[in-house]
């Protein structure tokens, strides 16, 4: 309880894995250096073996323990979050922790979406509040040492800390409405 938790959450497929959890291992070498008792734990999802995700520590990482289908209970325990862009991004927001939204594909998967892609942000609570909450680091601003600065921020500044909760509550009320199945399908209808 005395210790501060970030939790890794890199993805559901080995592809995404691949790609993301090196970058966020190396994010957590570099807090691991700046921040005294850091403690991390990976998300492992159902379809992923423990084993590939353990394949990518290696011993310059910090201890970096492997939670299998806990995702929601390693949510909940972390004070930030790492978390790979995704329907997965908006649980976090509406329990109010306060996460990095990272996101890397090909080059030409990007060259290609880049023009199709009509929002600013893609991080389902950014989209939700209707503005840049938490921050999101896309391509080739996710960097390790991007990832780092964020989080530290997330952790160690409280006023941003502070402001990021009240705007995830605030978030969340606005998403709780009456009628909304009824408001659903009307759209639904409207656009067919």
């Amino acid at each position: 309880r005395d210790q501060q938790v970030v939790g890794l959450i890199p993805g559901s497929r080995e592809r995404e894995d691949r790609k993301m959890f090196p970058v966020m291992l190396e994010a957590a070498s570099i807090l691991n250096s700046k921040i005294e008792g850091i403690q991390f734990a990976a998300a492992c999802a159902p379809s992923i073996d423990s084993g590939f995700l353990a394949s990518f520590i290696n011993p310059h990482h910090p201890t970096i323990k492997i939670i299998q289908e806990q995702t929601h209970d390693l949510m909940a325990a972390s004070d930030a979050l790492i978390i790979t862009y995704g329907t997965v991004t908006l649980e976090p927001g509406i329990i109010g922790i306060p996460h990095v939204i990272c996101y890397r594909v090909g080059l030409i998967t990007y060259l290609i979406a880049k023009p199709l892609v009509k929002t600013e942000d893609v991080g389902l609570v950014n989209i939700a509040a209707g503005k840049r909450i938490l921050p999101e680091l896309i391509q080739y601003a996710m960097t390790p040492s991007n990832i780092a600065v964020e989080i530290e921020q997330l952790l160690q500044n409280k006023e941003q800390r502070n402001n990021i909760l009240k705007e995830l509550e605030a978030m969340t009320a606005g998403l709780h409405q009456e009628n909304t199945y009824e408001k659903a399908a009307e759209e639904i209808f409207k656009t067919i």
